[in-house]
């Protein structure tokens, strides 16, 4: 039997758009699935992934939560809150992976939250190894008597993306309440779990939902594989049978990373500030603002018709929008567009 705590209750809305595709001409429906929107640490995908992964912390009796990330991982934010709500310890392991200096990123943001929540920062340079210190952390901790459990970086293991498993489960349900079924589901994909729960998710609903993963970390030729691997885990464990072999259940779009990791795209501002003018929705600039970017760029290139079914799958990251103030605050000032 697989262990899951509820840290998420019910579930998450999933909320149509209306003006944003007046204002792009386009003739889908789209949904958003709001996964930004949940009662702990400021909400976020990583949520459904620490269902799984803390309950099987808590059934070896673990008293320490230790993960890696970047410096302002939404990932080792929610790590931190969860483990405040269970009244363990949290250890975390963070690299300075973005080139940003300024006093917002360094201090506010998901660091500040960390923070606030109790954990214990161990902050390293980008040519440190953050494998080799959470190691040495790990052995330092045991040494000490104490009982640490390992999260490996964004929570993506097997038993994690079962949460995004679950996940596809309530789209469809939601959308079927409507009479309707997901075409295209579009997600953030960094270390890949996220995409691997959906696509796993909706095979084993015999779904015909294409999810599109938009990378903002790895390029495809590394990360489809990742995702594939992922995917393959849930439905062996789930007894359902594999994917298909040719590769095409996995979809990830790589054009949108931009500069890089962590560093705002001129097409992920752009998709922030329009969806917040159209929608009152906010997005952030590493992760959902380039996904949705991605989103913006296929229905302007593809026929969408009026029984075409979108939902975008917002992961949440809203924090990082005050890490990035200084970026964001001149680009926001600009005058709004004319929207329907």
């Amino acid at each position: 039997m697989i262990s899951k705590i509820s840290l998420i209750g019910n579930p998450t809305p999933l909320v149509e758009l209306h003006r944003l595709p007046r204002y792009l001409s386009c003739k889908a429906r789209i949904f958003v699935k709001c996964d930004d929107m949940a009662p702990i640490g400021g909400a976020g995908n990583k949520l459904r992934k620490l269902e799984y992964l803390a309950a099987e912390a808590l059934e070896q009796g673990a008293d320490t939560l230790v993960t890696t990330g970047g410096l302002q991982s939404n990932h080792a934010r929610l790590t931190a809150a969860v483990a405040a709500r269970l009244g363990l310890r949290c250890e975390l392991v963070l690299s300075k992976l973005v080139p940003i200096q300024s006093e917002s990123y360094t201090q506010n943001g998901n660091v500040l939250l960390m923070h606030s929540f109790g954990a214990k920062l161990h902050i390293l340079e980008k040519d440190e190894d953050a494998k080799a210190y959470a190691h040495t952390l790990l052995q330092d901790l045991r040494a000490a008597h104490r009982k640490p459990y390992f999260i490996p970086f964004g929570g993506s293991t097997v038993q994690g993306a079962l949460g995004y498993a679950d996940c596809a489960q309530e789209i469809a349900q939601q959308l079927h309440a409507q009479n309707l079924q997901a075409d295209m589901v579009f997600c953030t994909t960094g270390s890949g779990g996220t995409q691997a729960g959906l696509v796993a998710g909706f095979a084993m609903a015999g779904a015909q939902t294409h999810v599109r993963g938009i990378s903002v970390l790895y390029p495809q030729t590394h990360i489809a594989p990742i995702v594939s691997n992922l995917a393959n885990g849930i439905l062996t464990m789930l007894q359902h049978q594999p994917l298909p072999p040719n590769g095409q259940a996995v979809l990830v779009d790589d054009r949108h990373i931009g500069d890089g990791y962590g560093i705002p795209s001129t097409t992920g501002l752009e998709a922030i500030k329009l969806l917040s003018r159209t929608e009152g929705m906010l997005l952030d600039p590493v992760y959902t603002g380039k996904a949705f970017a991605g989103l913006l760029a296929a229905a302007q290139q593809e026929q969408w018709s009026e029984k075409t079914t979108v939902v975008f799958l917002h992961s949440g990251g809203t924090p990082g929008l005050y890490a990035y103030a200084d970026t964001l605050s001149n680009y926001l000032q600009q005058p709004e567009p004319e929207t329907a």
